[in-house]
């Protein structure tokens, strides 16, 4: 490996680990962090090398800003207006964010079942009327589905025309992973196997296939073949550039874990005076969590296609 590229790998992990440790409470200048970065795992650079990866770090983390911005969430950070070096948290701007990393811990913690609610429950808020969390010893590779139409899920200001088609639609399937950060990050393979296991379940509900579902049968009954398909990866970890990209590409909504913790404060879950509350949390996600009750019909129905 050239040196060129040895450094270039060194500022892709500098960058996660901007991601995943920041504080929104605080400051860092990335000048002094990438120099103790870099010295901490002895790689010494020439000023000008030095200077290209701080040029590339600081591209990669504007880019981040932008991505979170264009996506309608948040980044944990902005640039200073006055130094290029020093990115500001923006629980400096506005306090609540302060609760970003005790939100965080509890994420990372919680049992899968519980992130999965989580998942369902972020998922009504923002596209659908309802969603129903599979049974995870036979899920086919989906963990939750739900229901929403177009009034929800666009936003007026950008599309007048589908924000008032209140009778189209459509049917979202997604997957929540819970990963810890420092040791996984999203990549292109999980979101090829995600995007596959919705076109076989999306394939079984028509009979003209040989259905290849392996999850329960229970699912089939909330799709209609006629619906369209959105579908959403949720996790606790972040996205390599190229699993984001293929995401864009395969049309599949992604949400990493401050995108989750910036919903839970943006709707108030387990907020206490702006003190972020375990118990209360969990017992406000099991009362907004709302199903749409399967009738004994479509589950017979449902069960002929598997």
């Amino acid at each position: 490996m050239t040196k060129s590229k040895e450094y270039k790998l060194h500022v892709q992990d500098y960058f996660f680990e901007i991601l995943e440790r920041f504080n929104p409470s605080q400051n860092l200048d990335i000048n002094q962090g990438l120099d103790k970065y870099l010295s901490n795992k002895k790689v010494f650079l020439k000023e000008a090398e030095f200077n290209d990866a701080l040029k590339s770090l600081k591209t990669k983390l504007r880019n981040h800003i932008k991505y979170k911005i264009n996506k309608s969430s948040l980044s944990k950070f902005e640039f200073s207006k006055s130094d290029d070096n020093l990115i500001i948290g923006i629980a400096k701007r506005n306090p609540v964010y302060k609760e970003t990393p005790a939100i965080v811990r509890y994420l990372l913690n919680c049992d899968d079942k519980d992130f999965e609610l989580i998942s369902a429950v972020l998922v009504n808020h923002l596209l659908t009327e309802y969603s129903v969390v599979t049974r995870k010893s036979a899920d086919g590779g989906i963990d939750f589905v739900g229901k929403g139409d177009f009034s929800k899920a666009i936003d007026p200001k950008i599309d007048t025309v589908l924000s008032k088609k209140n009778n189209v639609i459509f049917r979202v399937v997604g997957q929540s992973k819970r990963y810890n950060p420092k040791s996984v990050k999203i990549k292109t393979k999980d979101i090829r196997e995600f995007y596959g296991s919705a076109k076989i379940l999306q394939n079984a509900l028509d009979e003209h296939y040989l259905s290849g579902w392996l999850g329960d049968s229970k699912i089939l009954s909330e799709i209609r073949l006629a619906d369209p398909f959105l579908l959403v990866y949720i996790t606790t970890t972040y996205y390599s550039s190229d699993s984001i990209a293929l995401s864009d590409k395969l049309g599949i909504l992604v949400f990493d874990i401050d995108d989750i913790a910036f919903e839970i404060i943006e709707h108030s879950i387990g907020l206490d005076n702006n003190e972020f509350d375990e118990v209360k949390f969990l017992r406000e996600i099991k009362k907004r969590h709302t199903t749409k009750p399967i009738s004994n019909s479509a589950l017979r129905d449902a069960t002929a296609h598997s």
